[in-house]
C-alpha cells in the first residue's frame, strides 16, 4: 500500500511595504493598512506618484524590490538572505501597472521558506482595466532557484479565466 500526502501551497503577504519616489518622498506601510495600500497603488498606477523603488518585507525573511528608471519598471528582485533572483528582462519589460497591494509569494506548503522549496511564484494584479469585475494578474514562476515562466491570467467571463504565456 502507497501513503499520499496532499499539500497546500503557502501564501505569504507582505507584512511591512517601503515606496520611495521621485520627489524623494518616502512613505512606509505595514499590510494593515489596506486602504492605504490600494490608495497608493491606484496613485503610481495612474502616473500620480513617480515611484522609484518599492521593498516589500515578508514574515519569512523574504524581500522583493521593484525598481523603476524613468517610470518604467526596470527590475523585480527577490532576496532571501545573501542569494538573489531577478526576473528576466524581456519578462520586466510587458510589465507595467503592478498593484502592490496584491503581491503574494506562494510556495509548496511543506517547506518554512520559498527560497528552499522546489518551486515558489510572485502573483500580483495588473492592469487598470476589470474584467468581468477582475483585474489580469500575473504568476511568476520559479522552479529550483530558476526562473522557468510568466502567465497571464484574464477573466473571460463571470465563472472562467484564461491564461497565456506573457
Amino acid at each position: 500500500m502507497t501513503n499520499l500526502y496532499a499539500h497546500k501551497d503557502r501564501i505569504e503577504r507582505p507584512i511591512h511595504f517601503k515606496f520611495i519616489f521621485e520627489n524623494q518622498e518616502t512613505l512606509i506601510f505595514k499590510n494593515t493598512d489596506k486602504l492605504s495600500l490600494d490608495s497608493i497603488s491606484k496613485k503610481i498606477i495612474t502616473g500620480e506618484k513617480k515611484i522609484v523603488l518599492a521593498i516589500l518585507s515578508f514574515k519569512t525573511g523574504e524581500k522583493m524590490e521593484f525598481k523603476y528608471v524613468e517610470s518604467k519598471l526596470d527590475h523585480i528582485k527577490i532576496i532571501d538572505n545573501k542569494k538573489k533572483l531577478i526576473v528576466p528582462k524581456l519578462t520586466i519589460n510587458k510589465l507595467q501597472e503592478i498593484h502592490f497591494s496584491s503581491i503574494a509569494l506562494l510556495w509548496d506548503g511543506r517547506n518554512k521558506k520559498a527560497f528552499s522549496a522546489n518551486y515558489f511564484i510572485i502573483q500580483f494584479n495588473i492592469s487598470v482595466k476589470l474584467n468581468f469585475g477582475k483585474y489580469s494578474y500575473v504568476q511568476l514562476s520559479y522552479s529550483n532557484m530558476k526562473f522557468t515562466n510568466a502567465i497571464i491570467w484574464r477573466q473571460i467571463s463571470i465563472n472562467s479565466k484564461q491564461w497565456n504565456y506573457l
